[in-house]
């Protein structure tokens, strides 16, 4: 048991309301301003999509998800309890970005003409690289 004590529980952690936060980027107004995550579906990237439209920014994340992939998960030497629990918060964590708003596409940095497609489609003002390729 863990988090709620009804099994799995959320184990996708939020900021709350009550933490006092630095400055996203200080000097930088992000209201309004678009964003292009790359490789943002992981642990820093999804944390910082969330701070980014709690700033008002307009974020999108695009993430081949081959490190954070689901199907890998089965092909794993980890125990079936490991690769469950796994399983879930990458679910959660998904879920969390589609329901915050944050557009996602799952595209493969490396295919140049997709790459390409994603940016026209977005036009970002930022792009932070955070892919593990």
């Amino acid at each position: 048991m863990c988090g709620d004590g009804h099994g799995v529980g959320n184990l996708v952690p939020r900021f709350s309301e009550e933490v006092v936060m630095p400055d996203l980027l200080p000097g930088i107004a992000l209201q309004g301003r678009r964003f292009l995550l790359v490789g943002g579906a992981g642990f820093i990237g999804h944390n910082l999509a969330l701070r980014l439209r709690d700033h008002g920014a307009e974020v999108a994340v695009l993430d081949g998800l081959s490190v954070n992939n689901i199907l890998s998960l089965h092909d794993s030497e980890a125990a079936p309890a490991e690769r469950s629990l796994y399983h879930v918060m990458l679910e959660q964590r998904l879920e969390i970005l589609r329901s915050s708003g944050v557009t996602m596409y799952v595209e493969d940095a490396r295919e140049y003409h997709r790459l390409s497609k994603r940016f026209t489609d977005f036009e970002p003002d930022t792009v932070l690289a955070l892919a593990a390729v």
